[in-house]
């Protein structure tokens, strides 16, 4: 079954979450629709700060228990346009992840390494984004959600905000207008 959030719920949800290290995280999950391997393997090499868009070249997923990183599957290799106060949050967030490697002693992060880390500067494994959503969403007292479900709320927002479906399927990564309708 499909879900996703109301604009209500989202509203609610965001402003729960204010303040949270992560909040970012699902700011741009809810604004992009980005899947969430895709959200996993984001490193910061793929936003591009001036232009405020991202680029969707790999994701990551589980091979057993092992994190991999590969490539999207076919069509979903993207670049998303982050409205302008996502990208104030997403440098934000950059500067103080920056803050938490250096009380740590790992120095100022790089290129590769990825935009949502734990505090210790290391990627989420993808499960753990689904666990963390959860207890986020409890706390916001909204339905408890999907990440995957996130893309639906925004998919859904768009449209009803009368944005092109071809514009909505480009930006989920969608292989045809049909699966994004």
């Amino acid at each position: 079954m499909m879900r996703s959030a109301g604009p209500a719920q989202s509203a609610a949800f965001l402003e729960s979450v204010r303040g949270d290290r992560l909040a970012v995280l699902w700011l741009v999950a809810l604004h992009t629709g980005m899947r969430r391997g895709e959200l996993a393997g984001l490193r910061w090499r793929e936003v591009d700060f001036g232009s405020g868009k991202v680029s969707i070249v790999v994701q990551c997923t589980t091979d057993g228990f092992r994190v991999v990183t590969v490539e999207p599957k076919a069509g979903s290799r993207r670049v998303v346009q982050l409205a302008g106060d996502v990208v104030v949050h997403v440098r934000g967030h950059q500067e103080r992840q920056v803050a938490e490697r250096e009380s740590l002693g790992l120095g100022v992060p790089g290129p590769d390494n990825v935009v949502f880390a734990d505090e210790a500067g290391r990627p989420y494994h993808p499960q753990r984004l689904r666990a963390l959503l959860r207890q986020a969403s409890v706390k916001a007292g909204v339905p408890p959600i999907r990440l995957h479900d996130l893309r639906h709320t925004m998919a859904t927002t768009a449209l009803t905000a009368g944005i092109y479906p071809k514009i909505v399927q480009e930006r989920l990564g969608h292989t045809t207008v049909a699966m994004t309708l």
